[in-house]
């Protein structure tokens, strides 16, 4: 019992200072972050509708295309009740759920598969520089994976515990990853996958599977009600939700295998030197749970740092989850449900996830997921250096901090195009910049691009919109006035601005431009890494604002 308390002490000594290092990174030089993704545009007209109705009275056109109302509405009401401008109040809730989600890691692993995985999981979390930029981001997938895992987390235990209790919680819990983005209904797949053995094995004594059964449906249930009034409010948009499916069925493509190659490029591009030192600080966690030699415990830890500047962090988790899921299998064959609920969850999330436009930041359940079978890794390896010596236990973490210390030095050596901190606040810059020559009560559309527009409008320029290409010449023309049209990368990449330039002839003139920066996360959705690397070594004029004057 003294043994049990005294391990329950040192997790939660442990984790409350991952926790703290894991909210330190991602709120460090906070001001530096600000919204340059299309899709962080439309979140903050969105949380303004809420944060400050009278400016701006209506959600972004078009908003349900791209989430739920969740992440933006609680956006905004932050930004509303805390008097924060809306861009800030965006990526801090994402800084604060990021460090979360390291503490709800490292508390699943922990009561699945005892503290030592669980607190290694959490340190590899803490450290990610992946999870981290996306955490200093305006975007809805942190809250999404924080969600889901809660969500998942929840339905695993009332199915295991067969209380209804637990299920009504759950459904919740499933409803508010729905209310995030689409697909938050898939916790209740990944579920239903991990029961399916289990109701095989119970199909005998039908009193045995009907419970869970029940639950389970019951779950869908209520989460199905709780996403219920977007759903209604998606009907009432033009194409209804028709429309929407046919919005999201673009985002399907082939070449599973091929979008599957370049997330993990991805990954590899946010190895930076946190990412690599992660590796080892997690086996000290692991090792200061889990008595060891320090002798042998330094010398994996040195095996460790040594895959993680090789390899990338990334790819070294992966390798550890692999053996993970290895240990694991006596505990699936014997048809326990946690080890069941990670094999199904990520056979599901690793199969479906490359059928996606492969986008950076949608790897990031699977990126959990790795980690909690890397802390089962890193927990299985450590009892098999026991020795029953609390000495023994601290020299062999303390020794392993040393090697993570010493990795973050080497990994600072290695080509790093990556900055979970890199300034992002270029968009908002060359918005101020390009308001401050335009005369008084002008006229301002914005081609595609809502996160400019939206600075436009923060800048002081009231009369501003976000217009698609398509249309932009006929609204011209339509109503023939001076107008400033502000052109940045989406347009070009489409050739809206070219067929804009052609169609206008001499009544559009170049009326003054800006240089921009943006985030990583941004970068990799516009570009193949390669590209991203080589722009990140020579910088161009790619993200260029060029603002347009039309004199008819």
């Amino acid at each position: 019992m003294a043994e049990h308390a005294a391990n329950s002490r040192r997790f939660a000594i442990a984790l409350a200072l991952l926790v703290s290092l894991a909210f330190a990174l991602r709120v460090w030089a906070l001001e530096r972050c600000g919204v340059d993704h299309f899709d962080e545009g439309v979140y903050a007209f969105s949380a303004s509708s809420i944060a400050e109705p009278t400016q701006f009275p209506q959600l972004y056109p078009g908003q349900e295309k791209f989430s739920p109302p969740l992440y933006f509405g609680a956006s905004g009401l932050l930004a509303r009740l805390g008097g924060l401008p809306v861009d800030r109040a965006l990526v801090t809730l994402n800084a604060f759920l990021g460090a979360a989600t390291v503490a709800l890691l490292a508390l699943v692993g922990r009561r699945w598969f005892g503290p030592a995985a669980g607190l290694a999981s959490g340190a590899l979390l803490a450290l990610n520089e992946y999870h981290i930029a996306l955490s200093r981001s305006a975007l809805t997938d942190v809250a999404f994976a924080l969600a889901h895992l809660g969500a998942w987390f929840a339905l695993i235990e009332a199915l295991r515990a067969e209380r209804w209790s637990k299920a009504l919680a759950a459904g919740v819990l499933v409803a508010v990853a729905w209310n995030i983005k689409y697909h938050g209904w898939l916790a209740v797949v990944a579920s239903a996958l991990a029961f399916a053995p289990i109701f095989v094995a119970r199909l005998r004594t039908p009193a045995a599977w009907r419970r869970p059964l029940l639950m389970g449906c019951a779950v869908a249930g209520i989460a199905a009600l709780g996403y219920l009034p977007w759903a209604l409010h998606i009907e009432r948009q033009p194409g209804g939700y028709a429309a929407l499916a046919q919005y999201q069925s673009t985002m399907l493509r082939g070449g599973w295998f091929e979008n599957l190659t370049r997330q993990g490029a991805q990954q590899r591009f946010f190895e930076g030197p946190f990412s690599a030192a992660a590796l080892p600080l997690s086996l000290a966690c692991a090792l200061w749970l889990s008595p060891a030699r320090s002798v042998a415990a330094a010398g994996l830890a040195a095996v460790l740092a040594a895959l993680a500047c090789l390899l990338g962090g990334s790819f070294a988790s992966a390798a550890l989850a692999a053996l993970g899921l290895i240990l694991l299998v006596p505990r699936a064959r014997a048809l326990e449900w946690p080890a069941l609920a990670l094999f199904a969850a990520l056979a599901l999330w690793c199969v479906l996830t490359p059928f996606y436009h492969p986008y950076a930041r949608l790897l990031l359940p699977v990126v959990l997921l790795v980690q909690l079978a890397a802390g089962c890794a890193l927990d299985g390896i450590a009892r098999r250096f026991a020795e029953m010596s609390t000495a023994a236990r601290t020299r062999a973490a303390l020794l392993s901090l040393v090697v993570a210390a010493a990795t973050f030095a080497a990994a600072r050596l290695r080509e790093d195009p990556s900055d979970p901190w890199r300034d992002s606040r270029g968009v908002e810059r060359a918005a101020g910049e390009l308001a401050s020559t335009l005369p008084a009560g002008a006229r301002v559309f914005v081609l595609g691009d809502p996160a400019l527009a939206w600075y436009f409008r923060r800048a002081g320029v009231a009369e501003c919109e976000v217009v698609a290409g398509p249309e932009v010449l006929e609204r011209l023309e339509r109503d023939a006035r001076e107008t400033f049209v502000a052109c940045g990368f989406y347009p070009r990449l489409t050739g809206a601005e070219q067929r804009l330039i052609d169609g206008a002839g001499a009544r559009l003139s170049q009326h003054s431009t800006a240089v921009v920066q943006v985030k990583d996360v941004r970068l990799l959705d516009d570009f193949r890494v390669n590209q991203a690397q080589r722009l990140r070594r020579e910088p161009g004029d790619d993200y260029q604002v060029r603002l347009h004057r039309y004199a008819p």
